[in-house]
């Protein structure tokens, strides 16, 4: 009887073994990327809310109250979006008095309680005021 040798030659697994390997890389990168814009998405819809809080802070110091709908999916920015429109509500109120208590401090030192007629110091502030300014044009 014959007998049959066989041998094998390497380079053909290796090259099959290096084709799955860039096929399984190109699909590896694929899905990374998909999976890596699905994620920032879902990022970007989730901390909108985020960005509204920091609009309404700066807001709040250019002495604007807006106040943010806290209609948010999110209970910590919820918390956070609640906690913001109370501080822009009572930061309003609170500033608001502090102008009311002004103006009428200033009125009370400046016009006479019984009378309302501006006081002397008053009379004399916008008396050099007029002629000053008439000084200037004339």
């Amino acid at each position: 009887m014959g007998s049959i040798q066989v041998r094998s030659h390497p380079g053909h697994a290796y090259e099959q073994i290096w084709s799955s390997s860039k096929d399984y890389l190109v699909w590896y990168l694929l899905c990374s990327l998909a999976i890596l814009a699905t994620v920032l998405i879902i990022l970007r819809f989730i901390l909108r809310p985020l960005h509204r809080i920091e609009t309404q802070a700066i807001a709040i110091a250019k002495r604007e109250f807006p106040v943010i709908p806290t209609k948010i999916f999110t209970s910590e920015f919820k918390r956070i979006a609640k906690g913001m429109n109370f501080l822009s509500e009572k930061t309003q109120l609170m500033l608001s008095n502090a102008e009311n208590l002004a103006h009428r401090l200033y009125n009370q030192v400046n016009h006479d309680a019984t009378t309302r007629l501006a006081t002397k110091k008053r009379f004399l502030e916008i008396l050099n005021h007029r002629v000053e300014e008439h000084e200037l044009f004339a």
